[in-house]
């Protein structure tokens, strides 16, 4: 007897945008950061809540932030536009968990390769016209790299398949730079995708806009281990009250690199080791 089932392992991505592969976001204003005296707010920016929902993550993360007093935002896919992206320094956020389709992009003029967030925007070609003109969006894709788990008289298969997703608009370190207002009331912003901080071009942009730490990947990272280990850094950031340096080594010794794409979480920058959340 034959069945057969699936098992999601990863998301990778690619996008279209001239015709580049990847795998699986005003001009800069300098100086100090913007103050803000109100609560504490957090908002958790989860891109991948239509395609790849997780009520546990959703409800924990929540959790955490509300036992510290945080007012807590949670943003679904839809909510997530190149508008929302615009305004989001502006929107007073002391932390930002985004939880996303993230992707490389290679620069045509020989720079490093620079990392997007995806939005949960459909593409259009007649929007955001000016944008896409001058490189401020992308039209971007992600692919799901999946098994089909086949039984056959006692042996079990997995067979790679892979499924596309439709196309999206993603920002990255140029819309960052030029089209988002306001500044970050000095944010610790957490991104959890692919390749976030595989370099450093996505995090000093949102450094100059007035983060004051970035915690995210150098490689791919699967959804189910992304998943887990930013609620571990939640809860050593939130309920143990650890520092930077020490949540993020303390999560890489308990879950490791993504087993199968070796993703490691990092973060950004050196002199953000000690920062704690208030």
């Amino acid at each position: 007897m034959r069945t057969t089932a699936r098992r999601s392992v990863l998301v990778a991505i690619i996008v279209t945008s001239a015709v580049s592969v990847f795998i699986l976001f005003t001009f800069a204003l300098e100086g100090q950061s913007a103050t803000y005296d109100g609560p504490k707010k957090a908002a958790i920016v989860d891109q991948l809540y239509d395609d790849l929902p997780n009520l546990h993550f959703q409800k924990t993360s929540r959790e955490y932030l509300e036992s510290e007093d945080y007012q807590v935002d949670y943003f679904t896919t839809k909510d997530i536009t190149v508008d929302f992206y615009k305004a989001l320094p502006s929107m007073n956020y002391k932390l930002i968990i985004i939880r996303t389709h993230s992707s490389i992009t290679p620069d045509n003029d020989k720079k490093p390769d620079s990392a997007d967030l995806f939005t949960g925007e459909k593409y259009q070609q007649d929007k955001y016209i000016y944008e896409q003109l001058s490189g401020h969006v992308r039209k971007s894709a992600f692919f799901y790299s999946s098994h089909r788990v086949q039984y056959d008289n006692g042996t079990v298969t997995l067979i790679p398949v892979v499924s596309e997703s439709g196309t999206y608009f993603s920002v990255g370190s140029k819309f960052v730079n030029e089209q988002m207002t306001g500044k970050f009331p000095d944010s610790i912003i957490i991104i959890g995708g692919c390749t976030a901080l595989g370099n450093p071009i996505l995090a000093d942009s949102l450094m100059n806009r007035g983060a004051s730490a970035i915690i995210g990947w150098d490689n791919l990272v699967g959804s189910g281990h992304n998943d887990t280990v930013m609620l571990a850094v939640l809860r050593d950031l939130l309920v143990d009250k650890s520092d930077i340096v020490d949540t993020v080594e303390s999560a890489m010794q308990k879950f490791g690199p993504d087993p199968d794409y070796h993703g490691a979480l990092k973060y950004y920058p050196k002199s953000a080791a000690s920062i704690h959340l208030q």
